[in-house]
């Protein structure tokens, strides 16, 4: 759409310029629909008004657009106008949009007060019920309750940010030039329309019109300049901060997730296409199940300090969005120091009974857009399950307990095996590759290499009879079950 400066009875105008045939015989070799409904003028100037701007869509397109009109109530400084439509997205009747209400807590974690954060959690420490828990559920309850209470006490819950924002470079100053401005216009126009007004004060009301425009034009460009010299002087100061996400084009406005905008059908598709169903198979177990009786519970070492002071040092550094639950790492790791004991002794009960809370399974999908996909298929959109981080600390204590166990009593992992290994990145595999290839041309041989790309490779895994530990391992976790293997939401 826009100013194609032709004029024809096709889109609602008086009048045929020698471009309003040769744009029709376009368009129809094109296949394309004009749009334009009603007379309106779409430009106004003091020669006259015309249609000179065409909305043009294709014939799959055609049927999504709308309630085309010509907007004369906003102001627009220019003698062209507003048009407004509406673009269906799916099929059928227009759907109700859905609300961007959320679901889980959030909190603003920059407005955090360290110092009631920890007064509630000394307080939660000294009240805290003295019958020992013997759930892993229950317990997950109890510390979520608490922590919800500390975030309520230490921080305001999180808002959306209002929907319209002022652009970065409005001043007051423009806003008055521009209040200005429109009076000026406003009154023009009812002289333009009162054909009894002498043409001297017509003609005076448009010189004043035009100079109060010129004057708003030229504060904004210097507005625009004063500001595209602070946004280029961030770069000394903080050279990965809004010049940077800009070149890498990651400044977007705040809106409602993904999941939350894209119509219920293309969503369950996207979901079934990311996360298919498990096939009717049953692969078979590598080690004898463990019956709940062979094992001693006093076999799992409790967590170390060592393990602790670990956990600790990760969640001072993690930034990451939270989970369900909403207690982000930086809470987590304020008010440790106070209830320590508590999640230990939680991470204990979950390692001496073999069971990972339901509670710790379930995460919040999060879908990311994919430039240069098509947006009704699946692989246009990157999926990430946003968990608790107590449950991924209790992760971090399982896979570290893991890792010791492979290395030292073994089998360890294959030297090929460079994914997910600590010391060790694609960057190693690359290097390996590199020096192999290096020795085979070097004796005079011919190397070739294959790559293969396995859709939703990790999402696509069996959980379910997966292999676990042989019984040797029982010491590290108590007992070994299939159930810490699945994963649910």
């Amino acid at each position: 759409m826009g100013d194609l400066n032709a004029r024809s009875t096709a889109w609602g105008d008086t009048y045929v310029n020698p471009r309003g045939p040769l744009l029709e015989e376009w368009a129809a070799e094109l296949g394309l629909l004009f749009i334009n409904r009603g007379t309106e003028p779409t430009c106004v100037r003091p020669q006259g008004v015309s249609r000179v701007d065409v909305t043009l869509a294709s014939s799959n397109f055609a049927w999504r657009l709308s309630r085309w009109e010509v907007i004369r109530e906003l102001e627009t400084f220019s003698d062209h106008r507003y048009i407004r439509f509406v673009v269906n997205a799916s099929v059928g009747p227009p759907l109700r949009p859905r609300t961007s209400r959320r679901t889980f807590p959030r909190w603003t974690v920059g407005r955090l007060n360290r110092e009631r954060a920890e007064e509630v959690a000394i307080v939660k420490a000294w009240c805290a019920d003295s019958t020992p828990v013997e759930c892993v559920e229950e317990g997950v309850r109890r510390l979520q309750r608490n922590m919800t209470e500390v975030c309520n006490a230490s921080m305001p819950k999180w808002r959306p940010p209002p929907q319209r924002k002022a652009i970065y470079w409005w001043t007051r100053e423009i806003e008055d030039f521009r209040r200005v401005c429109s009076g000026a216009r406003r009154a023009y126009l009812r002289s333009c329309r009162r054909r009894s007004d002498d043409p001297q004060v017509r003609e005076g009301l448009r010189l004043v019109y035009c100079r109060h425009k010129k004057v708003l034009q030229v504060a904004i460009l210097d507005a625009k300049n004063e500001a595209h010299k602070k946004f280029l002087k961030e770069l000394d100061s903080d050279p990965w901060g809004r010049p940077y996400q800009a070149a890498r084009k990651r400044l977007k406005g705040a809106g409602a997730p993904l999941t939350e905008t894209l119509e219920p059908a293309l969503l369950d598709r996207v979901i079934s296409g990311l996360f298919p169903l498990p096939p009717n198979i049953v692969p078979p177990r590598m080690v004898t199940s463990v019956v709940d009786g062979d094992v001693d519970r006093e076999q799992a070492p409790e967590v170390t300090d060592s393990e602790i002071e670990s956990i600790l040092c990760r969640l001072k550094s993690r930034k990451k969005a939270p989970g369900p639950d909403g207690l982000h790492a930086r809470v987590l790791a304020v008010t440790f120091p106070y209830m320590g004991e508590t999640i230990r002794g939680l991470f204990d009960l979950c390692l001496r009974s073999g069971r990972f809370p339901t509670a710790w399974k379930e995460g919040q999908l999060c879908l990311i857009r994919k430039e240069g996909r098509a947006p009704n298929s699946p692989g246009a959109y990157r999926p990430i399950i946003l968990l608790d981080e107590a449950g991924k600390a209790l992760e971090w204590i399982i896979a570290s307990r893991l890792g010791r166990h492979l290395s030292i009593v073994g089998p360890d992992l294959d030297e090929a095996q460079y994914g997910f290994r600590a010391g060790r990145s694609t960057i190693d595999a690359l290097m390996d590759l590199k020096q192999y290839t290096k020795r085979v041309v070097e004796r005079g041989g011919r190397a070739l290499a294959v790559s293969l790309d396995i859709a939703n490779a990790f999402f696509n895994c069996i959980f379910r009879g997966s292999p676990v530990l042989a019984p040797n391992s029982r010491e590290l976790f108590g007992r070994t079950t299939g159930g810490s293997c699945e994963r649910t939401g």
